[in-house]
């Protein structure tokens, strides 16, 4: 199976399998914010679900107001529910790729042997938290945070490694 593409606004953002990531040699830290980029892009789309839904009621409305079939309205309401259609597609793709994603992520945190890596990880990157909440729920200060977070990264890159061998 080929790895997914996301593209978001001119820039293209390679949703890619651990095994790709394990091939390509892409970083952990790379390969888990695959995991926020992804879901932005998901609410990127829903909202423009959404203004095409507000729009596409507002030119129902006119052609209810306006009993004489105008083909110009009627073409633009078709051509703004097929793009909602095709929309909720992508939506519903990419969320099937989110999921999965977020599955082989957890997979390959729970191999690290340090739970301290685990609930960090978990918390930055599955979770979405600030580094401000991760210290207060993990009573550490910000600099050590951030110290534990190059080093279960690093200890991830490891695992990275050794499964690409």
């Amino acid at each position: 199976m080929h790895p997914p593409v996301v593209k978001s606004s001119g820039t293209a953002w390679h949703v890619l399998s651990s095994k790709a990531a394990k091939t390509n040699r892409m970083r952990a830290k790379e390969f888990l914010r695959q995991i926020a980029c992804l879901d932005e892009l998901i609410k990127r789309k829903q909202q423009q679900v959404y203004e095409l839904e507000t729009r596409a009621q507002r030119v129902s409305s006119e052609l209810k107001q306006d009993r004489v079939q105008n083909s110009a309205l009627t073409g633009s309401h078709e051509t703004l529910l097929v793009r909602i259609v095709d929309l909720q597609y992508e939506i519903n793709a990419d969320i099937d790729r989110y999921v999965d994603l977020r599955k082989e992520s957890m997979a390959l945190i729970d191999q690290l042997e340090d739970q301290r890596h685990v609930a960090l990880l978990y918390a930055r990157y599955l979770e979405g938290k600030t580094w401000e909440q991760i210290a207060v729920d993990m009573c550490y200060s910000y600099r050590w945070v951030h110290r534990l977070h190059g080093r279960a990264l690093q200890a991830l890159n490891r695992i990275l490694e050794k499964s690409a061998h």
